[in-house]
Formats: structure tokens, sequence, C-alpha cells
């Protein structure tokens, strides 16, 4: 009975060594994951900021690119605007001037038909 006493002793020995073992070999692994995931979160972060700088980026070049098209359009519009007030301008002066004559010409010929009354 000693000896079956001491062998499960030494059992009881050797499961809490092992057990041990194992606490310690998932200390070491929870470890490894932790500094894994640090590890993989700084990396996220420098790529959230690199992409974040690409982003403001193109977004820059994207709203430049607007403001130059934009500009280019207002430009042409204005030219457009320019080009038919000017076209507009002189209808309304050649129009004046026709008229002009025209009201002459009704003026001399009801002065003709008066004076010969």
């Amino acid at each position: 009975m000693v000896n079956s006493l001491q062998e499960a002793q030494k059992t009881l020995q050797k499961v809490e060594q092992a057990a041990e073992e194992a606490i310690d070999e998932i200390k070491k692994f929870i470890i490894i994951c932790t500094d894994d995931i640090k590890s993989q979160a700084d990396l996220c972060k420098k790529e959230m900021l690199d992409r974040k700088d690409e982003c403001n980026a193109e977004i820059v070049a994207q709203t430049v690119s607007c403001k130059k098209e934009l500009h280019g359009h207002t430009d042409m519009c204005k030219s457009e605007i320019v080009a038919q007030t000017d076209c507009c301008k002189h209808d309304i002066l050649r129009n004046t001037f026709k008229r002009k004559l025209e009201i002459n010409a009704r003026i001399e010929s009801c002065k003709k038909k008066s004076s010969s009354k």
C-alpha cells in the first residue's frame, strides 16, 4: 500500500509538472500572440496613416483638377456671354440705325407732302 501511495504521489507530481509545463507553454503562446497582435496593430496603424496621406493627396489633386476644369468652363462661358452680348449690341445698333433712317424718311416724306399742299 505504501508503494501504491508513493506511485500515486509520483504520478500526481508528473501530472502537476505536465500541467505547469502546459501552463508555461500557454503563457508563451499568449505572449507570442500578444506580440503578433501588437505588431499587426502597429502595421495597420501605419497603413491607415499612409492611406490617409494618400487619400488626402488624391483629394487635393482632384480638387485642383476640378478647380482648373471649373475655371476653364467659367472662362469659356464668360467668353460666350461676351460674344452673345456683343452680337446683341450690334443687332440693336443696326436696328436702331435702320429705324432712324426709316423715321427720317417718313418725316421727309411728310414734310414734302405738307409743303406741296
